[in-house]
């Protein structure tokens, strides 16, 4: 089994040629607008890898998928990978599962299903202000955090 050499992004002589007007559903996918909060928690690898597992899973409108590493790597069935290395992929599926973008399991010698796990849905918080939601969703103060929760259950 011969090793595969890996390209330098900076030698990849590629031009984006920009969009098509997309005249017909399907050429796109949902991003979670969710993630624009949080993309500077992320490092360029396991944003990568985020992306991938996002058009395996919401592009098909699935909450998960059985997904390999080689996957992750490489694509399958014509589309491409992350071109990152196994390494790099496995770093970066254990960071995103650590930071809870992602939950995983595990399983021996096949694909793991990884899913996107849904949140609270702060549309629930009835009585709260959208600031006091964004916050909430955000987790960027986790005493007002467990504020929140906490006069939501004693409601």
């Amino acid at each position: 089994m011969s090793k595969k050499k890996r390209i330098k992004k900076s030698e990849i002589d590629v031009e984006f040629h920009g969009y098509e007007h997309h005249k017909a559903p399907g050429q796109f996918f949902m991003y979670p607008m969710e993630l624009t909060d949080y993309w500077w928690a992320l490092s360029g690898s396991e944003q990568k890898v985020l992306d991938f597992i996002i058009r395996k899973t919401f592009g098909w409108q699935q909450q998960g998928d059985n997904i390999s590493i080689s996957q992750i790597m490489d694509g399958e069935h014509g589309r491409s990978g992350t071109g990152l290395s196994r390494s790099q992929v496995k770093l970066a599926l254990n960071s995103l599962e650590k930071k809870k973008f992602i939950k995983i399991t595990r399983r021996f010698r096949k694909p793991s299903y990884i899913e996107l796990p849904l949140g609270m849905n702060v549309r629930n918080l009835d009585g709260y202000s959208d600031i006091d939601a964004k916050i909430y969703r955000s987790g960027l103060n986790k005493e007002y955090k467990k504020d929140v929760v906490a006069k939501k259950q004693e409601r």
